[in-house]
């Protein structure tokens, strides 16, 4: 793996958890790996949208290729320390020659900074007569961004993964299926409808 500060290796397992009450969750995913691990925090609108693209990506790739096992032996790094921060994003690609997930993860302090400093950069180049929009910088700053984290995992261990981050996503309020925000248990008033009736129950959050 290339464009990453700290590349974790293969992961052995995944851990999906949600912490509190129903509407007042916090999500993170703790990563087990060959060479270390992780506590990623995510919203959970990240989470489900994670779980969906897992999904997507799994029915989307040849399945059942006779790969030779995944397992590797856990060597962690000895000046190693386990990652944790919050995702700002994460990339999610498929090598067909492995059959495994590569993810990339970006800390999303790290992203806030690099957003912040091509902005600034961005307003000083305007200043000077060059013709450089902010969003062009924005855009340029963000394809050049150095990934916080990579991993790489086995079809069977996503699989497991995926089923983890719905059964989290399943615990919590239902979601109105109009406005897609979370159903109060006194009550939900849908700004579609202008509170006018009641919303049906999706998946809850």
């Amino acid at each position: 793996m290339s464009e990453t500060k700290h590349d974790i290796g293969q992961v052995e397992a995944f851990q999906a958890e949600s912490i509190g009450v129903p509407g007042k969750r916090t999500f993170r995913l703790l990563v087990d790996a060959s060479k270390g691990g992780a506590c990623l925090w995510l919203e959970k609108e990240q989470f489900f949208s994670l779980a969906v693209s897992i999904e997507r990506m799994l029915d989307s790739t040849p399945a059942d290729r006779g790969a030779a096992s995944s397992r590797t032996e856990k060597v962690p790094d000895e000046e190693y320390q386990p990652l944790e921060f919050k995702i700002g994003r994460m990339g999610m690609g498929y090598d067909e020659e492995t059959d495994q997930f590569v993810f990339f993860v970006h800390d999303v302090d790290a992203l806030i900074e690099t957003l912040e400093e091509a902005a600034a950069s961005a307003e000083e180049a305007g200043e000077d007569g060059e013709d450089l929009g902010e969003e062009e910088s924005l855009e340029e700053a963000l394809a050049d961004i150095e990934a916080t984290m990579s991993f790489r995992a086995s079809r069977r261990v996503l699989a497991d993964m995926h089923r983890q981050a719905r059964e989290v996503c399943m615990g919590g309020r239902p979601i109105c299926p109009l406005c897609n925000q979370p159903i109060d248990p006194k009550g939900h008033i849908c700004p579609r409808t202008n509170g006018h009736h009641p919303a049906a129950e999706r998946n809850p959050r």
